[in-house]
């Protein structure tokens, strides 16, 4: 999204990008194709965000210098952070607020270092946390969520919505008998999938295998597919051995090309702990599938009522799951068409540069 939000700036702006010089996929996001007219300037430099990051930036004094007086060079009106976290990429606001630079952080996600599974130095780490809270001039998030969790650290942050958005031409159309026979899953069974990293402590995978493996009666011919690869991976493996009904539960690795994925499923979950906004939340909406997920962040903003659980609920998450399935192809079809008109990347780029607009009329 940082990439899109970056090209979405060209009409109005010269936008550089600064990157880690060893980043080489993020430069081969960048560089622009033979069609494109959305160029951006390429950055590389040294720094990238290390463990303990936020206690770094704060008395890393040469690597401020230095990466302030690469800012400076290129002499900008306003420097937007992509921050992921407000831990990471702290070094950059620093070296902006600093350099007494207009300075914007592009913060999806503004959890609790508890909630996301962060337990050494946690409340000393919040304090500092708390302080870099307070020293973008302005938020871009993603959701109603992430903006709440940022006014409850800086209440009087300043703070814009700005939605994910997904390229809706890069649908492809599969035949489910086709996908299924590439994927190797039965034909006669519901399959219900699960695409991401394969990390428990924000993804949530051991919650539904656990919901799968005590409901798996009440489930009738359900099949569980777990796409991705990620840090759990082995966990994930050792889990499902000791599952009883691991003959219904598929792994697949990771694919950039996800179509054979959505033909192949019937649903898709998403039972993560906590998330941002998650793109295969609108990618599988717009293949017309039902989407169950736990009530964090942006699934809470774009589902359904009746398609939400709790957080780590394993019951609410069967309960969502069985209801969803027996839901209306008008619902499906409504869904779909509320990607293409609400979370298009054409969408997306609209509402970012009017964002950045804002904020620059503001001085």
């Amino acid at each position: 999204m940082s990439v899109q939000a970056a090209r979405a700036l060209t009409p109005i702006a010269k936008v550089s990008f600064m990157l880690n010089e060893h980043n080489h996929r993020l430069r081969d996001l960048l560089r622009p194709t033979e069609t494109s007219e959305n160029v951006v300037e390429i950055v590389p430099i040294p720094y990238r965000s290390k463990r303990l990051q936020e206690l770094r930036s704060l008395v890393s004094l040469r690597a401020n210098r230095a990466l302030r007086s690469r800012m400076t060079s290129l002499r900008p009106d306003l420097v937007v952070v992509a921050q992921g976290r407000i831990e990471l990429s702290t070094l950059g606001v620093v070296a902006a607020k600093t350099a007494g630079l207009r300075v914007v952080s592009y913060l999806p996600a503004a959890h609790p270092l508890k909630v996301a599974g962060t337990r050494f130095g946690s409340s000393l780490r919040e304090c500092v946390d708390s302080l870099h809270y307070r020293l973008p001039e302005f938020f871009i998030t993603c959701c109603t969520a992430s903006m709440r969790g940022i006014r409850k650290r800086h209440r009087a942050a300043q703070v814009i919505v700005v939605p994910n958005g997904i390229d809706l031409s890069l649908k492809r159309v599969v035949r489910r008998e086709d996908a299924r026979a590439v994927l190797g899953l039965p034909s006669d069974q519901y399959v219900v999938s699960v695409v991401g990293r394969f990390s428990f402590r924000d993804k949530g995978q051991d919650i539904i295998v656990r919901a799968f493996a005590r409901n798996f009666e009440r489930l009738g011919n359900v099949r569980l597919m777990l796409v991705g690869d990620g840090p759990d991976s082995s966990k994930l493996e050792s889990q499902i051995r000791q599952t009883p009904c691991r003959d219904r539960i598929t792994i697949r690795p990771w694919t950039n090309d996800v179509g054979n994925v959505y033909a192949a499923s019937d649903m898709i979950a998403i039972p993560s702990r906590f998330e941002g906004f998650p793109l295969v939340l609108l990618e599988a909406m717009h293949h017309g599938l039902p989407v169950i997920g736990s009530r964090v962040d942006a699934m809470a903003d774009v589902l359904p009522e009746e398609w939400l659980f709790e957080s780590g609920d394993e019951q609410g998450l069967v309960d969502a799951l069985l209801r969803a399935r027996t839901c209306s192809a008008e619902m499906l079809s409504a869904n779909e068409g509320r990607v293409a008109s609400e979370y298009s990347i054409e969408q997306f780029r609209t509402n970012f540069r009017n964002a950045i607009t804002r904020i620059l009329d503001s001085n």
